[in-house]
Protein backbone atom coordinates (compact mmCIF):
# COMPACT_ATOMS: atom_id res chain seq x y z
CA UNK A 1 0.00 0.00 0.00
CA UNK A 2 1.39 3.23 -0.96
CA UNK A 3 -1.15 5.64 -0.33
CA UNK A 4 -4.04 6.29 1.86
CA UNK A 5 -6.96 5.57 -0.95
CA UNK A 6 -5.71 2.42 -1.66
CA UNK A 7 -7.17 1.85 1.82
CA UNK A 8 -10.56 -1.01 1.27
CA UNK A 9 -12.59 1.14 3.97
CA UNK A 10 -12.78 5.28 4.41
CA UNK A 11 -14.65 6.82 7.22
CA UNK A 12 -18.01 6.41 5.74
CA UNK A 13 -17.17 2.48 6.22
CA UNK A 14 -15.99 3.39 10.43
CA UNK A 15 -19.23 5.25 10.99
CA UNK A 16 -21.61 2.24 9.46
CA UNK A 17 -19.50 0.38 11.73
CA UNK A 18 -21.03 2.81 14.74
CA UNK A 19 -17.95 4.87 15.32
CA UNK A 20 -19.13 8.35 15.73
CA UNK A 21 -17.43 11.19 13.63
CA UNK A 22 -14.48 12.83 15.15
CA UNK A 23 -11.00 12.84 16.65
CA UNK A 24 -11.71 8.84 17.43
CA UNK A 25 -12.88 7.97 13.62
CA UNK A 26 -9.38 9.87 12.22
CA UNK A 27 -7.58 7.85 14.90
CA UNK A 28 -9.16 4.79 14.02
CA UNK A 29 -8.26 5.25 10.07
CA UNK A 30 -4.84 5.88 11.47
CA UNK A 31 -4.32 3.17 13.32
CA UNK A 32 -6.30 0.37 10.29
CA UNK A 33 -3.14 2.07 7.84
CA UNK A 34 -0.55 1.64 10.32
CA UNK A 35 -1.54 -1.81 10.72
CA UNK A 36 -2.12 -2.56 6.89
CA UNK A 37 1.42 -1.08 6.35
CA UNK A 38 2.47 -3.54 8.64
CA UNK A 39 1.08 -6.34 7.44
CA UNK A 40 -0.61 -6.76 10.74
CA UNK A 41 -4.48 -6.59 8.94
CA UNK A 42 -5.55 -7.63 5.98
CA UNK A 43 -6.49 -4.90 3.49
CA UNK A 44 -10.08 -5.47 2.72
CA UNK A 45 -13.38 -4.94 4.81
CA UNK A 46 -13.88 -8.08 6.62
CA UNK A 47 -10.83 -8.30 8.29
CA UNK A 48 -11.10 -4.37 9.20
CA UNK A 49 -14.57 -4.79 10.28
CA UNK A 50 -13.48 -7.64 12.30
CA UNK A 51 -10.63 -5.52 13.83
CA UNK A 52 -12.75 -2.48 14.10
CA UNK A 53 -15.53 -4.29 16.03
CA UNK A 54 -12.91 -5.67 18.25
CA UNK A 55 -12.21 -2.29 19.63
CA UNK A 56 -14.97 -1.54 21.61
Amino acid sequence: MKSSSELAIDGRFLIKQGIEPGPKLGKMLNTIKEKVIAGELENNEEAIGAFVAKQD
